[in-house]
């Protein structure tokens, strides 16, 4: 490192004292080889201690220390990465999105608002997604559409989650929720990115729980995870919240049935939730919001009250039990109906609230008066006294942070990555693609589409020479297989083992492949079976299918982290692809490993079931790893977990526990 910094003092000294690159002697400063290897150092030495800090910060206390000490040496890295950016006059961002992550356009998203928003608000950006689908800029399903943190202390951008509204019109709305409080993320230089044009993009970061401020959609059927029952028959069924409270258990007027178990600081907020009452008429639903008190004869909440058959509503307060009745009476459009869907919005926003249905405004910013006012408090469900008690169905709550000025959000200008400035990639050792999709793209440009052995990356700092088939999109060759290996799990996919192998996709061959664990988190999005009847690039017969969903580079296809842990990770349905036109759904978990405790950890696996078995003659396929016979990582192999080819012309295997397995393995 100390060459480094020799470089960059030397540099910048020439800077500080007024002397252009142009002025030193020789070359352009951009042009100095020891700028590039200064910067070579430094971007991977980022990358490894960025990979370490995510490690350390999410294990015990006791590293807190040294993810502390990590953090400040990731802080003065990325100081020396900003002075060799200038130096160099460095790409643009949407070339580093584009070498990174391999979107092609990105645009800062611009957030101007004269209130201070805090961390968690929801932010909606509206985007003509109709207009970059139609110049063939992203894709109609909005998988490439995808927000981006920037935070000044990261070596690299990191993925978000977000929620698309209105996809494929011309007014899309991007949900992302902030990472920080405005004002640090302005005063620190950080940004947020909205990035687009990867046509082979897989399942964007979209999980609501991570977008709003609370998002239930009830599809996961344990309630208790997130709510806290009080009174009445309360269960999730068919990804419905079903409520039949009866009569209330002291015959008070209303009481909180149910209600979220955090969220008791919340104070301006916007919910939107869908309801049906389901009992004829008269019963009186609704939802009550700042829940201060759920306790039975101590209610502390505002009580939005429903009568079925009937237009009249109010936001009915209760303080200590004490009963405001119909204080802040509403009417609706229609008549409340029994057994049907409405979907209500409700804000607060210090003493005043707001209330709509189906997008009706029945409540305009209402005061409160002092005795009634509750000034914060989560969400609950509940009923009126009534002798049948309510038996209402709900849906779709989502609760967000509200700011009551206006929030400016709009996109900055776009850049799009000149692709003619990448022309050479793969070619040398100097020069490694991220993948052999990379290289198709950029040599669409060029016309030039030859497949053959190409540089790729393994890590952000090491590449090897393996075979790409440019001319069917792009792929990469990562493994082949064919016969069998004792203890293949201890390098399969995890380690440069034989590399040489990979310069022909034929088989049949010895064993060889590159650690694809780097490639397949960040730059591919689906995993291929292939024969090995081609020596020029993909057999005649494969299968394919999309990678796992919460992949991680450090423990994607690694055997040693053990069964149990691969046993508790939630199984879940894949569609796999085969050359003949067929498909089949089969499941896969986040480590790409099958789960069963006897088919000793084969992998990459698609498999029949949940549970891991394997099945002859069908499209979910494994490659096995394991000895019959012995033990490893916790499982053993009974021999049956050999569920892929055997031969060129065994497609789809006809035999699960032939111990030999026979196929080449791509990503793209």
């Amino acid at each position: 490192m100390l060459t480094v910094f020799v470089v960059l003092f030397q540099l910048s000294s020439c800077y500080a004292l007024g002397i252009s690159g142009a002025d030193l002697p020789g070359k352009r400063l951009q042009n100095h080889g020891e700028i590039h290897k200064a910067k070579n150092l430094i971007d991977a030495l980022s990358f490894k201690l960025h990979t370490k800090f995510e490690k350390f910060t999410l294990q015990s206390n006791e590293n807190l220390v040294q993810s502390a000490s990590i953090r400040d040496e990731l802080k003065m890295l990325n100081k020396l990465k900003g002075l060799l950016n200038d130096l160099l006059n460095k790409s643009s961002v949407c070339e580093k999105f584009y070498t990174n992550f391999d979107f092609t356009a990105a645009r800062e998203i611009l957030i101007d608002s004269s209130a201070s928003l805090q961390k968690d608000y929801t932010v909606a950006l509206q985007v003509n997604h109709r207009e970059l689908i139609d110049n063939n800029l992203a894709l109609a399903n909005g998988n490439d559409l995808r927000v981006y943190f920037r935070k000044d202390k990261d070596c690299r951008p990191r993925e978000i989650d977000r929620v698309l509204e209105n996809n494929a019109t011309t007014k899309t709305r991007v949900l992302f929720k902030l990472q920080e409080d405005l004002s640090k993320t302005v005063r620190d230089g950080s940004a947020y990115y909205l990035v687009y044009g990867n046509k082979d993009a897989g399942k964007a970061k979209q999980n609501p729980e991570n977008v709003y401020l609370f998002y239930d959609d009830f599809s996961d059927s344990i309630l208790e995870k997130k709510w806290q029952k009080n009174w009445g028959d309360i269960r999730v069924e068919n990804g419905v919240l079903k409520l039949r409270t009866r009569q209330t258990p002291t015959r008070d007027n209303g009481e909180i049935s149910v209600f979220i178990k955090h969220g008791h600081e919340w104070e301006d907020i916007e919910v939107e939730l869908d309801f049906n009452e389901r009992n004829t008429g008269p019963q009186y639903p609704g939802p009550f919001l700042r829940v201060q008190d759920a306790r039975i004869q101590s209610t502390t909440a505002w009580w939005f009250e429903y009568q079925t058959g009937s237009k009249y509503c109010t936001m009915r307060p209760f303080k200590n039990n004490k009963d405001g009745s119909w204080l802040y009476r509403g009417t609706l459009t229609k008549p409340l109906s029994a057994g049907s869907w409405y979907h209500a919005k409700y804000r607060v926003v210090g003493d005043r609230f707001s209330h709509w249905v189906n997008n009706q405004l029945i409540h305009n910013n209402v005061k409160v008066s002092r005795q009634w006012m509750i000034t914060k408090g989560t969400l609950g469900l509940g009923c009126h006294k009534s002798n049948i008690g309510c038996h209402t169905f709900y849906d779709n709550i989502k609760i967000t942070k509200y700011v009551p000025v206006s929030v400016s959000v709009s996109l900055g200008t776009e850049c799009k990555v000149d692709l003619k400035k990448f022309h050479g990639l793969g070619t040398s050792e100097k020069n490694p693609a991220t993948s052999c999709k990379q290289i198709h793209d950029v040599s669409l440009k060029d016309g030039k589409l030859d497949n053959g052995v190409y540089w790729i990356k393994t890590s952000a700092d090491r590449s090897v020479r393996t075979y790409c088939d440019l001319t069917n999109g792009g792929w990469t060759l990562v493994g082949k297989v064919s016969g069998f290996v004792n203890k293949l799990y201890k390098f399969w996919l995890i380690k440069n083992y034989k590399v040489v192998a990979l310069n022909n996709p034929a088989l049949p061959s010895k064993v060889g492949c590159i650690n694809a664990r780097y490639l397949a988190t960040y730059h591919a999005s689906t995993v291929m079976f292939s024969s090995g009847d081609n020596q020029n690039g993909i057999g005649s017969k494969w299968v394919q299918w999309p990678l796992p969903q919460g992949r991680k580079s450090d423990s994607l296809w690694t055997h040693s982290v053990g069964r149990t842990t691969v046993s508790k990770a939630r199984m879940y349905p894949v569609t796999v692809k085969a050359w003949n036109g067929k498909e089949q759904v089969c499941y896969q978990n986040k480590y790409g490993i099958l789960p069963l405790s006897y088919h000793g950890g084969s992998y990459p696996s698609a498999t029949h079931n949940t549970a891991g078995n394997t099945r002859v003659k069908d499209y979910c396929m494994s490659v096995g790893v394991q000895k019959t016979g012995t033990t490893a990582d916790g499982w053993t192999q009974n021999g049956n977990g050999y569920d892929s080819a055997r031969s060129d012309s065994d497609w789809p295997n006809s035999q699960y526990n032939h111990v030999s397995p026979y196929v080449t393995v791509w990503l793209k």
